[in-house]
């Protein structure tokens, strides 16, 4: 005959799973919260922001219901790193390669706000595609790992696969930040700065999480 769970057991459980939770948080949920940085803020401009960005924002829980150490741009843009605000930028920016008529006024629009010229605007469109390609990649093989094991273990191959796909994710980055000033005029350079700063004042940026002591 089988024995019942005790309750002090369905506590130690619970407080195991919680721990696993904890352990994960340091380079998993890194990953996970800079592949989809574009969900958690919210670029200013009505033009820039995508309708997944807009939805997202009109859903948002109220201000009381944010993470401890949220900075809100609207208040202390400045607090925001300029890291993080281009990787929003550049998300919300980015269509495809093979982009159609439509994507292409899309990203048009969206860009207009940088006030670029027509050869700095697709020679970003460009750069952003292959940043997209790059990220459409990270994301299918970081759903694949979630599907699979939404708690990986520190010493699974799976959290390993999650590390390696983090330092995966800032080489792509970084690729894209050094062909800004590579492909772009100077001029264009720093108009696309002004305008990404000027987009931190829509946004809201959660720091990194630090590990557990």
């Amino acid at each position: 005959m089988t024995k019942p769970v005790s309750a002090k057991r369905k506590v130690m459980a619970s407080r195991a799973r919680l721990r696993a939770a904890r352990l994960l948080a340091p380079a998993a949920l890194a990953i996970i919260a800079a592949i989809a940085l574009a969900v958690i803020t919210r670029p200013a401009s009505p033009r820039l922001g995508s309708s997944q960005a807009r939805t997202t924002a009109a859903a948002a829980p109220a201000p009381q219901s944010y993470p401890p150490g949220m900075v809100d741009g609207a208040k202390n843009p400045e607090l925001i790193p300029d890291e993080a605000a281009y990787q929003a930028v550049f998300l919300a920016l980015a269509e495809h390669e093979n982009a159609t008529d439509a994507e292409k006024t899309r990203f048009h629009v969206k860009a207009a706000a940088a006030g670029l010229s027509n050869d700095d605007e697709q020679a970003l469109f460009t750069l952003l595609a292959a940043f997209r390609k790059q990220m459409d990649a990270l994301r299918a093989q970081v759903r694949a790992i979630m599907a699979r094991d939404p708690i990986p273990h520190p010493d699974s191959v799976d959290y390993k696969e999650l590390l390696d796909l983090t330092k995966r994710y800032k080489a792509v980055f970084a690729e894209a930040m050094s062909a800004v000033p590579a492909r772009l005029s100077a001029e264009g350079v720093a108009k696309l700065d002004a305008h990404v700063k000027h987009e931190k004042r829509g946004m809201k940026y959660v720091p990194d999480m630090q590990p557990p002591n």
